[in-house]
C-alpha cells in the first residue's frame, strides 16, 4: 500500500486501487476466505497512518459479489466519514491515554514512603497517597476540613527552614514564629511566583499530639505543579476538571528518616566502617562532641576521620557531607 501511495491519513480507496479485479478474484485469500464471508468489494479510508502518537487505524466497508461495486461518490463519502471518525476517535484515544497516564502517576505515589497530598487551584485536597492517608487517619496533628482543605491542630505549627537536624524542634517559637494556620501558609505558597525559592527552602512544621510528651512533628513542603497549555495534558484525578492538580504537599516525619547503610557508604565512597558511622552521626545532627561520645572515641579521632571522609566524598564542609548522606536517605511518616 505504501508503494501505491494508498497509506496516507485521510485518504480513501477501493479494492481495485490496491489489486486488479481479476487477480483479486483468483487469489486463494478471496476464494478460501473472503468469498465465504460474502466480501467481494471493499472501500476503505485511513483514519490514522500510525505516524503520530495514535495507532494505525483504517475504516472499511464491504459488499457482496451480487452488489454493485463502489464508485467515486462512495470514495468521497468515505473521505468525509474518515475525517469525522479521525477527530472523534483521536480525542477519545487521547483522553483515555491521559486517564491511564494520570492513574499510573497517582499509583506511583503510593510507592513512596513519605506522604503526598495533591491540591487543586482552590487548595482543596483531591488526592492522598497511602502514606498521607496513614498520617490523616492518625488524627495526631493533620486533618482535612469539611471544605476539603488541609489543616493542622491550632497552635501546633511553626515556620521551618532547613537547619541541622540537632537544632530542629528546639526553641522554634522564638526562632521562627508561630503561624496562624496551615491553610494560610498554603495560600501564601499559592500566591508566590512558581520560581520563588520559598517553595523549596521553606517548610511548615506541625507538632504531633503525643500522650508521653514526646517531641514528634511533621515537616511539610509545598511545590507547584505547572499548569498545562494543551488542555489534554492537564494533570487530573479521575478525569474531573475540578480535580486538576496544581500543588503537591510532601509530608515527612524527621524521626522516620532512614539513613543509608554503612555498607552502602563504604561501597560507593570507599569509606571504612568507622568513617561511615561518623558520616551518619553527623547526618543525624550531632556535634563533634556528641559523635565522639556516641562512638566512644575522642574528638581528635573524629576530626581525623572527617579529614579522610572529605576527599573520599568530594566535599569540603560538614554541611555538604550531611546533605550528601541525607540525599541517599529514605523519608517516611
Amino acid at each position: 500500500m505504501d508503494k501505491r501511495g494508498l497509506w496516507r491519513e485521510g485518504h480513501a480507496w477501493v479494492g481495485e486501487d490496491m489489486l486488479p479485479r481479476k487477480e483479486f478474484l483468483a487469489s486463494p485469500f478471496y476464494r478460501e476466505f473472503l468469498s465465504t464471508q460474502g466480501i467481494a468489494f471493499v472501500c476503505a479510508g485511513i483514519v490514522f497512518a500510525g505516524s503520530s502518537d495514535l495507532p494505525a487505524t483504517t475504516l472499511a466497508v464491504f459488499r457482496d459479489l451480487h452488489e454493485p461495486n463502489f464508485d467515486q461518490d462512495d470514495i468521497a463519502w468515505m473521505k468525509l466519514l474518515v475525517s469525522h471518525v479521525s477527530r472523534s476517535l483521536g480525542l477519545m484515544m487521547r483522553l483515555d491515554r491521559a486517564l491511564v497516564q494520570n492513574a499510573s502517576l497517582l499509583a506511583s505515589f503510593d510507592r513512596l514512603s513519605l506522604g503526598v497530598v495533591l491540591l487543586n487551584e482552590q487548595l482543596e485536597v483531591v488526592h492522598l497517597n497511602h502514606a498521607a492517608h496513614k498520617v490523616i487517619n492518625r488524627r495526631d496533628g493533620l486533618f482535612i476540613t469539611a471544605e476539603q482543605e488541609l489543616e493542622c491542630v491550632p497552635d501546633a505549627a511553626w515556620m521551618h527552614k532547613p537547619v541541622p537536624r540537632a537544632s530542629m524542634g528546639h526553641s522554634r517559637t522564638a526562632r521562627y514564629g508561630r503561624l496562624p494556620s496551615l491553610s494560610r501558609w498554603l495560600r501564601d505558597q499559592r500566591d508566590a511566583p512558581m520560581t520563588d525559592p520559598q517553595h523549596f527552602l521553606q517548610g511548615y512544621t506541625v507538632s504531633r499530639l503525643s500522650d508521653d510528651n514526646s517531641k514528634l512533628y511533621y515537616v511539610l513542603q509545598c511545590a507547584p505543579v505547572p499548569a498545562s497549555s494543551g488542555g489534554l495534558r492537564t494533570w487530573q484525578v479521575d478525569g474531573q476538571g475540578n480535580k486538576q492538580i496544581r500543588f503537591a504537599v510532601f509530608v515527612t516525619d524527621p524521626q522516620a528518616v532512614q539513613l543509608p547503610s554503612r555498607e552502602c557508604l563504604g561501597e560507593l565512597y570507599g569509606l571504612t566502617l568507622t568513617e561511615a558511622k561518623v558520616a551518619c552521626e553527623f547526618a543525624r545532627g550531632h556535634s563533634y562532641k556528641q559523635v565522639a561520645r556516641r562512638l566512644k572515641i575522642s574528638e581528635d579521632t573524629v576530626r581525623a576521620h572527617i579529614k579522610q571522609i572529605y576527599p573520599k566524598t568530594r566535599v569540603n564542609r560538614q554541611s555538604d557531607l550531611v546533605r550528601l548522606v541525607l540525599s541517599m536517605s529514605t523519608s517516611g511518616v
